[in-house]
């Protein structure tokens, strides 16, 4: 199993793919579906739940409850949230 610390790095190298165009809504829900049922999802229950509340506002996308652009200003939010902790642990050995 990958520490917290990749795993919350990966979970915003996902986020910046999105927001650079690299990555489609549905690439990223393919990806939370996937970490959701591994066993990664036991390491850090928060990275799970941002994850997964994420998921929940691309699936409002989906059906048409939502724009797009608010799943953008959803990702853009966390990974603004996410960025600066992400390098404190990297700094701390984490």
């Amino acid at each position: 199993m990958a520490p917290a610390a990749d795993l919350w790095r990966e979970f915003t190298q996902l986020l910046q793919s999105y927001l650079d165009g690299r990555m489609t809504l549905s690439g990223y829900l393919t990806w939370e579906v996937e970490f959701t049922f591994s066993e990664e999802a036991k390491v850090d229950e928060n990275l799970t739940a941002y994850a997964n509340g994420l998921s929940l506002v691309g699936h409002e996308v989906l059906y048409g409850d939502r724009e797009e652009a608010e799943f953008a200003q959803e990702a853009q939010l966390l990974l603004a949230q996410f960025t600066a902790p992400i390098a404190n642990l990297d700094a701390a050995g984490g």
